[in-house]
């Protein structure tokens, strides 16, 4: 099968590298093509430009801002041009989509909720929407809540594109439930694959880290730093984690996304009347440098207020980590509390530090059985299941 790929993001691309969604569609791609298949990608860049990556065919597409664009635009006094991007955006994507499937004949595409970039999807090829997530809801867990239409016609773009999608598949069942009742569509569950297989690794990071703590023990969190992700919650339990636990580190990694305009970071120093010389930043890395860090932690936070289908909670369970995440939102479908991981109330920064105290206070024999139990949680994401089962379901549709 020729299978298309729309996407907001992809690896090839040195803004979105790191991002759940182009790790996501790569390693679907990667196995697609051990299975016999041909995915092509078209993804949203800063040239139009054809290139080969790692044996994909990826086509960059960088939308043009013509004169519609710039007449209504103008005409709203410059206020709508959020909105405006992502039409744009999902015009010329599927415009060249139209194109390649002159020559190639396409049998398949997917593409994702994430910023209504299949509202202009061709209706000719059969199609299905892969659930990212619902900016509804992420607005709403990053404290953002509008009343005026012109604020929330993005969310008007992104319900007209879940309304038109002919098939929808997700990752986790918390939001393809939401998604299915809000709708009135069934939703598939097709997890997401994972497969370690990191050749190599980069351990830039970590010998960092090593000599600035003097190799002692330390937590970690890595992932966008936002509200949306829990940095309220970090930022208020760090300075009592200090005093509790002298001899420990905390190591922040990911992309700094803010905080009521201003750095992410700055308010989690504001935070700390002592010990900011044993908070660690780094931004975002790539998996290579990444993985020796999560291998060396403690444990992981992953206190997200809101989330679809947890990959970097996979990544670190796979690593036989012990991960602390926030109830109700998806991370049951991987952790069962007390068993391969810890659960503490969502958004609730007392009930984090005190799942976090428990952690540390694990008998040592009882701490090697969770993680063997996180590590096993793998087994049934690998691709050769649940790629298997999205070729199943692409096969579905086409007949």
């Amino acid at each position: 099968m020729k299978i298309a790929f729309i996407t907001n993001e992809f690896i090839s691309e040195p803004n979105s590298f790191d991002g759940g969604l182009s790790n996501y569609i790569f390693k679907v791609c990667v196995t697609l093509i051990e299975y016999g298949h041909f995915p092509i990608v078209f993804v949203l860049s800063d040239e139009n430009k054809t290139i080969s990556y790692s044996g994909i065919e990826v086509h960059r597409v960088k939308p043009k801002i013509n004169f519609v664009y710039k007449l209504i635009d103008k005409i709203t006094m410059f206020k709508c041009q959020q909105p405006l991007t992502i039409i744009n955006n999902s015009y010329y994507i599927n415009r060249k989509l139209r194109k390649v499937n002159k020559t190639k004949k396409i049998d398949i595409v997917q593409y994702p909720s994430y910023q209504a970039i299949g509202l202009f999807v061709p209706r000719n090829i059969p199609s299905l929407m892969r659930i990212s997530s619902y900016q509804k809801l992420i607005d709403e867990a990053n404290g953002f809540y509008y009343s005026s239409y012109k604020d929330r016609f993005h969310h008007v773009l992104e319900d007209i594109t879940y309304k038109r999608a002919k098939n929808l598949i997700g990752p986790s069942y918390f939001l393809s439930n939401f998604i299915s009742k809000k709708f009135k569509k069934n939703v598939k569950v097709i997890e997401s694959p994972y497969d370690n297989n990191t050749k190599k690794y980069d351990t830039t990071i970590i010998d960092r880290i090593k000599k600035e703590t003097n190799s002692s023990k330390f937590g970690l969190f890595y992932g966008r730093l936002a509200q949306l992700k829990g940095l309220v919650e970090i930022a208020n339990i760090l300075e009592k984690f200090f005093e509790n636990n002298p001899s420990f580190y905390f190591v922040i990694i990911g992309k700094d996304l803010g905080y009521k305009g201003s750095p992410s970071l700055d308010f989690i120093n504001s935070k700390l009347k002592k010990n900011r010389d044993k908070l660690i930043y780094f931004k975002e890395q790539n998996h290579e440098k990444l993985l020796p860090v999560i291998k060396k932690a403690e444990f992981v936070l992953m206190p997200s207020r809101i989330e679809n289908f947890p990959n970097a909670c996979v990544e670190a369970m796979s690593l036989s980590k012990i991960v602390i995440a926030s109830k109700g939102i998806s991370f049951e479908q991987l952790i069962n509390d007390k068993e391969n991981g810890f659960l503490f109330e969502n958004a609730n920064s007392k009930d984090l530090l005190k799942v976090i105290e428990q952690v540390l206070n694990l008998p040592s024999e009882r701490k090697k059985e969770i993680q063997e139990n996180a590590k096993k949680i793998v087994e049934r994401l690998h691709p050769d299941i649940t790629v298997n089962k999205l070729i199943n379901y692409y096969q579905s549709i086409i007949k």
